[in-house]
């Protein structure tokens, strides 16, 4: 039966497990077609081992069980080893299992899970008979030979195992368990396609899982400040229910949170676990229950909304103000919320609390935002915070005093835990040959595999989602036994996987595109990858156009689990690693500027007040085109800042960029296009990054000095260098000050020689004086200081 072991595993099982999440429910599915290790069993006791193991899974998933019977009565155990199992059994169990003499494993499993001692644990059981139109295109031969039993005595037997199921469920008015089903038996492919199961078995078992957890019906969050809550607990869960090892660096980090009133750095690749540790390490921190400890916990990658400090902000001003007993402070402006913070930070301080704060990937924040907002953070307080290293984050402009330090590599013993827990959760063993081979494995510079986690949960993934294919080809080896035919595959297998994580997700990309669709699986995941911040389902619809299909697509979705998220308010799909969307850049390369237009062209069609329009910015840069870049820049009432804030930290060669799509702008505007590229769009560098916004300003400076321009565009040149000074004061920059100062009086002087009664030009004239006065005086030039004051009096 792999045709519809395969069916609710991709199917049927991520379609439940999507609408039991919301209920904070976990689904666990355990499929021994592989994962008995009998490597340690003596040979003439394998069968009667697997056969426990089975019946150990069965009791394990209780109540729930699933019996799905074809044409084939299946394999019946010796006697003699069967009755080793038996008395193995409780007294309770065996009489589940009476009368057992000559039953295929196929029949005592049923017995043991369901039917047994008259069907007293029957509930939540289901039995579903492929019907026997399932076989009308199949060849006569290979129905035969592999899909019907030949036996006369134990097709007998067969009838009776489904006419005995029928009698017990009627006995127990639970005749709506037995349900049966029809498959379509595909030439080309040579396997079933289906027709009614995956619908009918969903239903089905929706039905039963509901009516077992009636107490969780209802989990409506309150407000979107709970939501955020609990998709942050979902965050730590899913990230520490396989968390192992790691036990020096959580000691470190531990003591460092206790210890130390400072901020610390955590840097890693993607996929070295930077969030699993920081999950286990806000795990561990609760888990003292110290009542003089306030732990903020935030993480950045979360969702869209949670990359905006001001979110952040908000969820953590609420929980000090309910820690302290005073009003929630979850309103306002950026400036108001930081104020507040600080407020309730030090009153917290002063009622004797100590201050943690747990923040990870701080580099997933918008852009040259976070730097600025966490200069402010008192003093006394702890910070630790993940990130990327290569990521467009400087420590010292985070927090005064951090000190970095970058994740341990996962050694082999981690791993090696690791794997055998993530077998331990569905009930799975791998055999040692296969866990040596994976332990092996090493990049071109002898760095092993193992190293990334995220390159072990990948690897696992493929591992445990064999599918027919897989397994016809296991049958057809050469080995003799069925366990060195499963293990010698499974070896073959993992020598070829990539030694690189993003690698290996395009090895599963081939996978899911032979069930999914090659054309949807891979434009959807392509456009996904070059997005600034996801795409919707209605966005990939028109991107993809006829290629798309939206039942396929959640499928599709669902397989890939959490590697694939669902973020934000505007429901926007996302790859969850970084190491995967550069893989799929990285194979993108030749194609990815057509790929940057299609999806800049889309998102210039749709409405003004449309939350994704703002970021065609961002694939206009992309596709090279200055034109449009130019045009909508200058015409959108969006507010760009960050969009470009953020690639220009990511590419320092885009301020010639910038300076060469000006001219796309007509001469009058060129001025204005400049002065809202410093205002605005860099309005943050001065705090972040004052050695780069002065290179933009110089650079757009020049480009407009060199350039016609009339008098209300000296006023706005004006305007940019006052802007100028004042950061250069902030900064105590006198050099740049002076400059600036200078060209500013310029301007002033001779707009006002056309405009001698214009009072702002007079203020501007007045400010840009006085600053230049000010510099020659701390200089000691008296005479010059003296000449800028005189020409203040004649204003």
């Amino acid at each position: 039966m792999d045709a519809e072991r395969d069916m609710l595993k991709k199917y049927v099982i991520p379609k439940l497990e999507e609408i039991l999440r919301d209920r904070r429910i976990e689904l666990k599915v355990i499929d021994l077609r592989w994962g008995v290790d009998t490597t340690k069993t003596d040979e003439n006791e394998r069968e009667a081992f697997v056969l426990k193991v089975c019946l150990d899974s069965i009791k394990y998933n209780r109540p729930f069980f699933v019996a799905l019977l074809g044409e084939r009565y299946g394999w019946v155990p010796p006697q003699n080893r069967w009755e080793n199992v038996y008395n193995t059994l409780s007294d309770n169990e065996k009489k589940m299992v009476e009368n057992s003499v000559e039953k295929s494993v196929t029949e005592l499993e049923i017995m043991f899970g369901a039917l047994g001692n008259a069907g007293e644990i029957l509930s939540r059981s289901l039995f579903y008979f492929r019907k026997k139109e399932s076989y009308s295109n199949m060849p006569n031969a290979l129905y035969t030979n592999n899909y019907q039993d030949e036996d006369k005595y134990r097709l007998l037997k067969l009838l009776n195992l489904k006419k005995h199921i029928r009698t017990i469920c009627d006995e127990n008015n639970y005749s709506d368990a037995v349900r049966e089903y029809l498959l379509e038996w595909n030439e080309a492919k040579g396997k079933f396609d289906d027709v009614d199961f995956c619908d009918q078995i969903y239903r089905h078992l929706l039905k039963e899982i509901e009516e077992e957890i009636t107490d969780t019906a209802d989990l409506a969050t309150a407000d979107w400040y709970e939501e955020e809550e609990n998709e942050l607990k979902n965050f730590v869960y899913f990230h520490t229910k396989s968390f192992t090892g790691r036990k020096n660096l959580l000691a470190r980090l531990e003591k460092f949170a206790f210890v130390n009133s400072q901020a610390m750095l955590l840097t890693g690749f993607s996929g070295c676990g930077k969030s699993a540790v920081f999950s286990k390490l806000y795990q561990n921190l609760q888990d003292r229950h110290d009542p003089s400890h306030i732990i903020l916990t935030h993480s950045a990658g979360l969702n869209d909304k949670s990359q905006h400090v001001e979110v952040m902000l908000q969820l953590w001003n609420r929980r000090l103000a309910r820690c302290l007993n005073t009003d929630d402070a979850t309103e306002g402006t950026l400036p108001a919320l930081k104020d507040k913070f600080m407020h309730l930070a030090g009153l917290a301080k002063r009622n004797g609390y100590k201050l943690i704060m747990l923040l990870d990937a701080i580099d997933r924040f918008i852009q040259n935002t976070v730097s600025e907002y966490m200069q402010w953070l008192p003093d006394g307080v702890t910070l630790i915070a993940t990130s990327l290293p290569d990521a467009a984050v400087k420590p010292p402009k985070i927090h005064r005093g951090m000190v970095v330090e970058s994740m341990d590599l996962f050694t082999e013993e981690e791993a090696r835990n690791m794997v055998e827990l993530l077998c331990c959760e569905i009930n799975k063993e791998i055999p040692m040959r296969v866990l040596g081979t994976l332990l092996t494995k090493q990049d071109g510079l002898g760095q092993f595999a193992y190293a990334s986690p995220l390159w072990l949960q990948l690897t696992t993934n493929i591992l445990f989602g064999l599918d027919v294919d897989d397994f016809r080809e296991i049958r057809s080896r050469s080995e003799n036994k069925e366990v060195d035919k499963i293990e010698g595959f499974l070896c073959d297998l993992t020598g070829k996987f990539p030694t690189e994580a993003g690698e290996l997700f395009i090895e599963i990309i081939k996978r899911a595109s032979e069930d999914f669709g090659y054309t949807l699986t891979n434009k959807a995941l392509e456009y996904l990858a070059l997005s600034l911040n996801g795409l919707r389902e209605k966005d990939l619809s028109t991107l993809l156009g006829n290629d798309w299909d939206e039942l396929r697509f959640a499928s599709l979705r669902r397989w890939f689990g959490r590697l694939l998220t669902e973020t934000g308010a505007n429901r926007q799909w996302n790859l969850t690693h970084h190491s995967i969307v550069l893989a799929l850049r990285h194979r993108l390369a030749a194609n990815e500027r057509q790929l940057h237009e299609s999806i800049s062209s889309y998102l210039l069609s749709l409405s003004d007040s449309d939350p994704l329009r703002p970021s065609a910015l961002y694939h206009l840069i992309k596709a090279g085109d200055k034109q449009r870049f130019a045009w909508f820049y200058a015409t959108s009432k969006n507010d760009h800042n960050r969009i470009l804030a953020t690639y220009y930290t990511e590419d320092h060669t885009f301020l010639d960029w910038l300076a060469g799509a000006a001219q796309y702008i007509g001469v009058p505007e060129r001025c204005d296009y400049a002065e809202k590229l410093i205002r605005e769009a860099f309005k943050e560098l001065h705090w972040t990054d004052y050695e780069g916004y002065i290179n933009l300003a110089n650079d757009l400076f020049r480009y407009i000095r060199h350039n016609e321009y009339d008098f209300a565009q000296k006023r706005a040149i004006g305007r940019i260098c006052q802007d100028i000074t004042l950061i250069c004061k902030h900064k105590q920059d006198t050099d740049n000050l002076c400059r600036y100062s200078q060209i500013q009086v310029d301007c002033w002087m001779e707009v006002l020689q056309h405009y001698p009664h214009d009072e702002m030009v007079k203020n501007s004239m007045a400010i840009a004086l006085s600053s230049l006065g000010d510099y020659y005086i701390q200089i000691g030039d008296s005479d010059r200081a003296m000449e800028c004051f005189e020409k203040l009096t004649t204003l």
